[in-house]
């Protein structure tokens, strides 16, 4: 096993590298532009049909829990948090050729993990 470190927006890895790619609570904290591109990074180095795991904040869901959360989060998060809650990955995801099959919510619907398949494969 090895571990690399690099910029998630510009992979080093051949296209359809992995059978499967994930990112965890990373994205809410890239400007809407890197986080496309890292969206987009992923798609690439994923084979087709391969799956995409992204775990992060969900959209705020109309209830207190979620609104108490946001206002307490935006103290400690980095000044891209608040677009990403309100607007999402939907177009990101689209953009990119991954296709959302599963959406489970997590930590009391706060987060969500979100099992998407490429449906594009490499060279995007």
């Amino acid at each position: 096993m090895t571990f690399d470190v690099g910029d998630a927006a510009h992979m080093s890895y051949e296209d359809d590298y992995f059978d499967v790619s994930s990112v965890s609570f990373a994205l809410h904290d890239l400007p809407r532009s890197v986080r496309e591109d890292v969206v987009k990074e992923m798609a690439r180095v994923t084979k087709a049909n391969g799956i995409i795991i992204i775990v992060d904040y969900a959209v705020p869901a109309k209830n207190l829990l979620y609104s108490l959360f946001h206002r307490i989060a935006r103290l400690g998060e980095t000044k891209y948090f608040p677009e990403f809650v309100q607007s999402g990955l939907t177009e990101a995801l689209k953009t990119a050729g991954i296709r959302i099959i599963v959406e489970v919510p997590i930590l009391a619907g706060i987060g969500r993990i979100s099992k998407g398949v490429n449906m594009k494969g490499g060279a995007n």
